[in-house]
């Protein structure tokens, strides 16, 4: 479990620590939880990811020079947003602007 919260390659955590994110993010009991990564899992993957994201960027956003931010979530936010201006860049271009 250290390697994977540690970000190790090839560290992968426990199905359980899965199961009991799912539990806490959705409010459900973990044979739901189960049944739902079972059924969905790239959805609820995905699910927990936006949230992730939602959540390392109001970290970002709300943090001040003195602030501890971690660098995943950091990085995180401006690789996203570095592709949002590159896709507005490039619709621009193609609209002629």
């Amino acid at each position: 479990m250290d390697l994977a919260l540690d970000e190790v390659d090839g560290a992968v955590p426990p199905v359980e620590w899965l199961i009991s994110t799912v539990c806490e993010a959705f409010q459900v009991p973990p044979s739901v939880a189960k049944a739902e990564l079972t059924a969905n899992p790239r959805l609820v993957l995905d699910i927990l990811d936006l949230r992730r994201y939602a959540q390392a960027k109001a970290d970002v956003a709300a943090a001040d020079e003195n602030a501890k931010i971690s660098q995943w979530a950091l990085t995180w936010v401006m690789d996203v947003h570095e592709e949002i201006v590159r896709r507005r860049k490039a619709q621009r271009e193609r609209d002629g602007d």
